[in-house]
């Protein structure tokens, strides 16, 4: 009888040891989860903030295409004006020298 008592109580204890363990276990999933679901919450506001910042940066690029197109114009124009200027530089000389 009282091996039995002895293995009950060793049984007992083990089963109460596991017991503690278990919780123990739960504990540190709970923790985890909270923590995965932290660092979901917290992948989700950095994308939030990398769409706008690739979103601003191709708004940047296009105005940059643009402002590009603009000076490729407008050089076009002063170096037309240029020699037009230049043209009529010459005639005006000619026409003081013909004078």
């Amino acid at each position: 009888m009282e091996q039995l008592d002895a293995a009950k109580d060793e049984l007992q204890a083990e089963l109460d040891q596991q017991t503690e363990e278990l919780a123990a276990c739960r504990q540190q999933l709970d923790k985890q989860a909270r923590d995965f679901s932290n660092v979901q919450h917290q992948m989700s506001v950095l994308n939030g903030k990398e769409d706008s910042v690739q979103r601003r940066i191709y708004e940047r690029e296009q105005e940059i295409k643009a402002l590009r197109l603009e000076l490729q114009s407008l050089r076009q124009q002063l170096e037309d004006q240029t020699h037009l200027a230049q043209g009529k530089s010459q005639e005006c000389q000619e026409l003081a020298e013909d004078i």
